[in-house]
């Protein structure tokens, strides 16, 4: 009887310990595959553009998206907004599928007004294990065509 307990508290302190591996190797892969993959997800090179002095009207402003993943990503869109000089929306038909290694130019088309200094930042909305926000900011200088320098 004693030599069945005994069995019987070895083998619960065993799988027990089993089970903590077990679960820390399956963190350690779902986190592997998050944090130590850094380029298995989209790349953004450029995610800031200064447009310098430009003249009211209307603009199109273009982000490079790059799928550096070895899975097909999609790119769910865009945000709307305006701001006291500049309006902006996506141009790009979205949501779209890009393949890996495939390049899709994100376009905003910028509708401007007044003179004077604009920031603007809009938001990207991509998949990529689960939604994740790209923050994209443009920003300029609206000098009308008689101030032009």
């Amino acid at each position: 009887m004693v030599a069945v307990v005994a069995v019987l508290r070895f083998s619960t302190w065993f799988f027990g310990v089993a089970a903590v591996v077990f679960l820390a190797l399956a963190g350690y892969f779902a986190l592997q595959a998050e944090y130590l993959n850094p380029k298995d997800r989209f790349e953004i090179p450029v995610t800031e553009i200064d447009l310098g002095e430009i003249q009211p009207g209307k603009h199109t402003v273009t982000f490079e998206v790059t799928n550096r993943s070895r899975q097909p990503r999609r790119i769910l869109g865009v945000n709307r907004d305006c701001r006291v000089r500049v309006c902006f929306e996506g141009k790009s038909h979205l949501p779209v599928d890009v393949q890996p290694d495939e390049t899709f130019p994100c376009e905003f088309e910028l509708s401007t007004h007044g003179s004077g200094p604009f920031e603007i930042e809009m938001e990207l909305y991509v998949e990529e294990n689960g939604l994740k926000v790209v923050p994209l900011k443009v920003r300029g200088v609206l000098v009308p065509t008689e101030e032009k320098t």
